[in-house]
């Protein structure tokens, strides 16, 4: 690639039978205000019309990568990261929506402070039809955000841009999680380097009924990541007066969930 044209930012996508909303994820990327990136979209072995939709976008900045096997998001994302261009590389998923500013204004919060490792944002959840269901206030502060952080993830994951640089400390993808993949990631780069929340809605997070019947399958499977996540937080991160009550009632929750659902499953198969 000539030195001109090499991106500042990478935006990387994997998507998995992503036919409904692709095409508008992508097009959030060809029409933000800052024009020097390139769009990595990752095919995960799609099997509805995704891949179809995906040659229609002609743009030379794009590249797809096609899976012939099914890997997983965390898999495909980190095979992205690894041939990432550009400084900088940004998230989204294949069913959100980035604000046309989005790349403009992170650039611009990374530029004026040389510490920063990793700005995300506010964001809003929408539906399948765009519609704003909630929108998602940080509130950031830089002292309550080290207290609670390691606790309750308040990141969305499509809201974030990090240096490439990063990736040579920290590795992404791990065998351990395989639902919180990217929350523990977050946490490693917080562990080594600052965080920012910026204080606008850069992101749009989409509900939709194929994840949510997806996420209620595997809900046993998630807490037990969640407890899991959680132990590996207190050794790991200063859990003292402040913020210990905070971490015990989440961990509580956590237990009190993972017996509510497995107890909902004995019953089920007991009377079916």
């Amino acid at each position: 690639m000539n030195v001109k044209k090499k991106p500042i930012i990478s935006v990387v996508m994997a998507v998995y039978n992503g036919e409904s909303f692709i095409k508008s994820s992508v097009k959030s990327i060809i029409n933000q205000t800052y024009k020097k990136w390139e769009l990595l979209i990752a095919n995960d072995a799609s099997t509805d019309s995704t891949i179809k939709i995906l040659k229609k976008i002609k743009k030379d900045k794009i590249k797809v990568i096609n899976f012939k096997k099914n890997i997983g998001q965390y898999k495909a994302l980190d095979y992205l990261f690894s041939i990432a261009k550009g400084k900088y590389i940004a998230v989204l998923d294949s069913d959100d929506l980035a604000h046309p500013s989005r790349l403009q204004i992170q650039l611009n919060e990374m530029n004026k402070d040389p510490e920063l490792g990793l700005v995300a944002s506010n964001f809003k959840i929408i539906n399948n039809n765009n519609k704003i269901i909630k929108t998602i206030k940080i509130n950031y502060n830089e002292n309550n955000f080290r207290l609670n952080f390691p606790i309750r993830n308040s990141i969305c994951f499509s809201s974030i841009m990090f240096k490439k640089e990063i990736l040579r400390k920290i590795k992404f993808f791990n065998k351990y999680y395989s639902y919180s993949n990217d929350y523990y990631f977050l946490l490693k780069v917080f562990l080594k380097s600052k965080i920012k929340i910026i204080n606008k809605y850069l992101a749009m997070y989409r509900v939709h009924s194929n994840q949510k019947s997806r996420l209620s399958a595997l809900k046993i499977s998630i807490i037990k990541e969640d407890i899991k996540h959680l132990k590996w937080c207190k050794k790991n991160f200063l859990i003292n007066k402040s913020n210990l009550l905070i971490f015990y009632r989440e961990l509580t929750k956590k237990y009190l969930k993972f017996i509510y659902f497995r107890l909902r499953k004995a019953l089920s198969n007991f009377l079916y």
